[in-house]
């Protein structure tokens, strides 16, 4: 595309032949049309390519290599973006008809700020959810936002192009999984004013056929564990107060994170020694030591745990 569009539309695709013509369609809908879509196919071994290929329209272009993760495909796609702002969206997901147009708008009005995000719908499980922030319009510090449990993921967030010329900003190709997380905490380092839509602009699919939040135990290294060293050259360089709150948070992370594995697997001893060193011993002694729990009463243990842990930190705000 010779004329430079304001939003690149960056797809990465990996065998979602039953969902990538609706997630298309949603971005062909948009009420702001100034925008090109990438498709970056990480190596499909289904239908998902041909599905593209078979789309003629001009905006759509439809990038391929080996499979090599989601992050490899969304740096491949920041590469080849020409856009002013690029907007991420995962195969399976859905975005409103109005989602560009609204962070088209934020952009305009706020062009010192480099990020934004919107609200969302998770679809697809036992029931619908709407994650929805407090606040809205231009946050201050986004750091105490997503301690405050913003709910950001990839096809709700909204990055300036340019802020990719740092490379520590791209994604981190050697994980699969909380890649994402790990782009967020580094901007809210880097760029601690953002820009919220509280408006549900995308919808997120819940367990759709090869999502990645499939099951606890596919993460086999449990990538979080590593996102405090793997944050640390951009942390190291924020003030010792902001630096701390980092650390609350993946240390809070951590422990709800090792809570949904206790709670969800059948055999936590498998990798309890896994986490030594990254949550306190008393806490995974007490995991192992009522591991033989049916998997039922585990679950609505750490359900519990993790309401009136959220409440408290509600009560301590205030």
């Amino acid at each position: 595309m010779s004329q430079k569009s304001f939003f690149s539309v960056v797809i990465p695709l990996y065998n979602k032949e039953r969902y990538i013509t609706k997630t298309l369609e949603s971005v062909l809908n948009q009420t702001f049309d100034n925008f090109e879509i990438i498709v970056v196919d990480d190596g499909s071994t289904d239908k998902s390519y041909k599905i593209v290929e078979a789309i003629k329209d001009h905006r759509i272009r439809l990038v391929g290599q080996e499979n090599a993760g989601p992050s490899k495909a969304r740096n491949r796609g920041i590469k080849e973006a020409n856009g002013k702002y690029i907007a991420f969206l995962d195969a399976d997901d859905l975005w409103m008809p109005e989602k560009l147009q609204e962070h088209y708008i934020f952009a305009v009005e706020n062009p010192d700020i480099v990020w934004s995000c919107s609200g969302y719908r998770a679809e697809g499980g036992k029931r619908e959810e709407q994650f929805l922030y407090a606040k809205e319009g231009v946050i201050k510090n986004a750091l105490d936002a997503i301690i405050d449990e913003i709910s950001i993921n990839s096809s709700t967030a909204v990055i300036k192009r340019s802020v990719f010329n740092d490379t520590r900003l791209l994604f981190n190709e050697s994980v699969r999984r909380s890649e994402d997380r790990e782009v967020w905490l580094k901007m809210a380092c880097l760029f601690p004013t953002m820009g919220y839509i509280k408006s549900v602009l995308s919808v997120y699919r819940v367990n759709a056929e090869g999502s990645l939040s499939a099951s606890a135990l596919d993460e086999i290294d449990f990538p979080f564990l590593s996102l405090n060293e793997r944050i640390e050259d951009v942390s190291s360089s924020i003030d010792v107060g902001r630096k701390e709150k980092v650390l609350f948070y993946l240390k809070n992370y951590n422990i709800e994170r090792v809570l949904g594995i206790w709670g969800w697997t059948y055999s936590f001893k498998q990798c309890e020694k896994l986490f030594e060193g990254h949550v306190g011993d008393k806490l995974l002694s007490i995991l192992a030591y009522w591991d033989f729990l049916p998997l039922l009463v585990k679950k609505v243990t750490v359900k519990l745990y993790l309401f009136f842990a959220k409440k408290q930190r509600t009560l301590n705000k205030v």
